[in-house]
């Protein structure tokens, strides 16, 4: 037997504009755990919908249950651009602090249900042919992210086809197609408009319950190329590309010692006389920002194209400015500077950061509208987002022609 949570609790509110699709929703929103209410933010309707579920599998005979959702994939670039089935899934653990996101009442789903034949393929295919999280001593040193969910209960998961689907909390589309059983409608119709079908924890409860045939199709076709290209990603990284990241950690510092011209040589030899220098973040990149391209970005450039070839046209695409400075093209670096107001408007955070003049010019800061100062770690940072991004898409790409 397959039984679902009973509890509402009422989520943030998302509003609807006035029209005829909005009283078809209006009808169906009940019947998915959903609600439509006035709104105190100023707009009416208001649709309120479930973000989490979970199914609860009743093993009678032993008395035990298993616990089948959704989960945000490890093997990710941002949390939207993948996801997983898993069983034992532990959202219930962090009810406390997600309780604003939790809604089961509805769903038509909350009674229950005879498990089918498909049900027992389903689970039988997880149980049989799922892998568990791997935790590397050092989790910087692993291309897969960590999820919140990773070290309860031992979950054990499939992989739906990496970046095939949005993971989102609004997948209402996805909801009301699950429940009315034309979810392949949905799904096939999205990829015609070149659109990715939403996806999340309610539509997999929602599937399970009516369609646990799709869910099997769809976490069987790609799951043991996702995981054989993650083992390798998670290899590679753990060998070169983490640690050289980790050693880049405190590139760009805070305070240097000044060069002062006639100080005999032998009293550098002592450390005698210095004099230290406070920099700002700005002073940091005119200091050590070319250094950080010729000993970081290199190095990094040529790992990364010794483990997958193709990376190297993306990486040039990625950090144009990067790449006329370290093949010396200064005539065409400055023609380039000129088209992105001297690096301020570049495609790539990290380009901006160490080209602009003025590091509150770039389109990245004046998109945060933040007021404190970046740190040197900054730099670090995009540059490991960057990497991530280009290797992740450029796997799931690999995965989906395969």
């Amino acid at each position: 037997m397959a039984t679902f949570k009973t509890e509402m609790v009422i989520p943030a509110c998302g509003c609807l504009p006035p029209s005829r699709a909005s009283a078809v929703v209006s009808w169906l929103a009940p019947l998915l755990g959903g609600q439509v209410v006035n709104s105190t933010r100023g707009c009416t309707p208001c649709l309120v919908t479930p973000t989490h579920a979970w199914s609860e599998i009743e093993l009678p005979k032993s008395r035990c249950y298993l616990m089948l959702g959704g989960q945000t994939s490890a093997f990710r670039d941002r949390a939207d651009s993948a996801f997983r089935l898993v069983l034992h899934d532990t959202t219930y653990r962090h009810w406390s602090r997600e309780r604003g996101s939790l809604s089961y009442r509805g769903l038509l789903l909350h009674d229950p249900i005879t498990l089918s034949a498909a049900h027992r393929a389903l689970l039988r295919a997880i149980i049989l042919h799922g892998d568990r999280p791997e935790f590397p001593p050092n989790p910087q040193d692993s291309f897969e992210r960590a999820t919140d969910q990773d070290t309860d209960l031992s979950p054990i998961f499939l992989e739906l086809p990496p970046v095939e689907f949005e993971f989102t909390d609004r997948a209402v589309a996805g909801m009301i197609t699950a429940y009315t059983r034309t979810f392949w409608l949905y799904r096939m119709s999205s990829f015609l408009l070149g659109q990715k079908p939403g996806m999340n924890c309610v539509v997999t409860a929602l599937l399970f319950g009516y369609s646990p045939s799709s869910l099997l199709r769809l976490s069987t076709a790609s799951h043991n190329h996702t995981r054989a290209r993650a083992a390798e990603l998670n290899h590679a990284w753990e060998r070169r590309i983490g640690p050289m990241l980790s050693e880049a950690r405190g590139f760009f510092r805070e305070r240097v010692v000044e060069d002062q011209p006639g100080r005999p040589w032998w009293r550098r030899l002592l450390g005698s006389g210095e004099r230290w220098v406070q920099l700002s973040f700005q002073q940091q990149i005119d200091w050590f920002g070319e250094a950080y391209i010729m000993e970081v970005l290199s190095p990094l450039k040529q790992a990364l194209v010794q483990m997958d070839a193709g990376i190297e046209a993306v990486w040039e695409s990625e950090f144009r400015l990067v790449n006329l400075v370290l093949n010396q093209l200064g005539d065409q670096l400055g023609a380039e500077l000129a088209q992105v107001r001297d690096g301020c408007d570049a495609e790539s955070i990290v380009e901006q950061l160490l080209f602009c003049p003025d590091w509150r010019e770039t389109r990245f800061w004046q998109q945060r509208s933040l007021e404190q100062e970046l740190s040197g770690g900054e730099i670090l940072k995009q540059t490991e987002i960057a990497i991530r991004k280009m290797v992740y898409w450029r796997a799931a790409h690999e995965i989906r022609r395969s």
